[in-house]
């Protein structure tokens, strides 16, 4: 039995499907034929059309809202120049947010480590970086919708 599984990444979703030989014990007819990946039919129309550089108009421990209609993606970069220097990401429906999504944290004495703290909020939602120890220095918050 020959089997091919093909998947593809779209803006909003993945797509799998698992073709097989026709063979017995197959699982059904063979799948569509053809190129994947960028090759492929385009995806449903969507994904980030807009990037902006937010770094003068935003702060630690300050709660934000998106106000969007479609979820954002929200990149900061941190100087974490202090012994157990922590940043957590959190998001969620309520304000101030209390689910943390993502943490960036430096254990070691050398202070010396600079860390990309991702999250992805949800259209609505609040959000918000919020230091839980030393003293990190937010050096880029960069926004996508």
């Amino acid at each position: 039995m020959t089997e091919n599984f093909q998947a593809t990444l779209r803006p909003y979703g993945l797509r799998a499907s698992l073709a097989s030989s026709g063979a017995i014990g197959s699982i059904g007819p063979p799948g569509p034929q053809g190129p994947a990946g960028p090759q492929g039919p385009p995806g449903a129309p969507g994904g980030y059309t807009q990037q902006s550089v937010v770094t003068a108009n935003r702060s630690a421990n300050t709660v934000y809202r998106n106000t969007g209609a479609t979820a954002m993606f929200v990149l900061t970069t941190w100087d974490l120049t202090s012994n157990n220097a922590t940043v957590e990401a959190r998001t969620d429906a309520t304000t101030p947010p209390t689910t943390e999504v993502a943490r960036v944290r430096d254990p070691s004495t050398s202070g010396a480590i600079t860390a990309a703290l991702p999250m992805i909020v949800l259209s609505g939602n609040y959000y918000m970086c919020a230091i839980t120890g030393g003293t990190p220095t937010l050096l880029e918050w960069v926004e996508y919708q």
